[in-house]
């Protein structure tokens, strides 16, 4: 069962398979207004530089053009779609739209609802006008409420600057937390049992250790000692993860 929406004025098809749904590079393509050639080489580059592997949310596949000549084309998962999303700059809008796209397609496709149902009387007509106003209007409020999220994201992919584990685990989405992800760069020995990184980490430039003074209300000086990521240790640690499985 396949269903078409608009993204950014483009027809959109997204496609349940084998009880997954997925949406083409050429269509990704078509909403940010790129080449399809150039977001294979983005995509392309992204998986060889985190090593990430194609597989159930990034899957390799064709198609025939108005020629009948076979191109290359990937299907993504909305986590295909996700890492693609986290590694390219800019398009706040499109990618939270295309994002809740995703999500309204995998509920209506993996219930067999259609996505879209055209009224048949005027009263249906108003009725849908009604939905889809509030709808717009939920959208827009989400929009500015996680627009700040997704600028966070593409500030700290664009930055030099490091941030907290807890930041880091947040931004990799992969399922795990501040101190599950303090667990795995101990049990690994990357960080120390007091999570101060290892030297040889700090010198490939994965982390820095900053510290922090306080005082105690009996005015007693006290020092704190906080690791933070760089973003080639948030592009190690998601290897890291990626390949353990944790």
């Amino acid at each position: 069962m396949d269903n078409i929406v608009k993204i950014n004025n483009n027809m959109v098809e997204f496609t349940n398979k084998d009880e997954q749904v997925y949406v083409s590079t050429r269509d990704v393509a078509k909403v940010f207004g790129k080449l399809h050639k150039n977001v294979i080489k983005e995509l392309e580059k992204i998986l060889t530089e985190q090593s990430a592997k194609i597989g159930a949310d990034i899957v390799k596949s064709s198609y025939l053009d108005d020629l009948g000549r076979n191109y290359k084309q990937y299907l993504l998962t909305k986590k295909g779609l996700n890492l693609y999303l986290f590694n390219i700059q800019g398009y706040n809008d499109y990618k939270i739209a295309f994002l809740d796209k995703f999500e309204e397609m995998e509920q209506a496709l993996k219930s067999n609802q259609p996505a879209f149902k055209v009224p048949t009387t005027m009263v249906e007509a108003l009725e849908l006008a009604l939905e889809q106003a509030k709808h717009i209007e939920a959208l827009n409020a989400k929009i500015e409420t996680d627009k700040h999220k997704v600028e966070f994201y593409d500030a700290v992919a664009d930055s030099k600057d490091a941030i907290t584990i807890g930041d880091a685990a947040k931004v990799l989405n992969m399922g795990v937390g501040r101190n599950r992800l303090f667990e795995i760069l101990r049990n690994n020995k990357i960080l120390q049992n007091n999570n101060v990184p290892y030297q040889k980490y700090i010198y490939r430039g994965y982390f820095r250790v900053v510290e922090q003074q306080w005082t105690k209300p009996d005015g007693e000086n006290c020092v704190s000692i906080k690791t933070l990521v760089y973003q080639n240790g948030l592009n190690f640690i998601r290897k890291l993860i990626t390949a353990k499985a944790v």
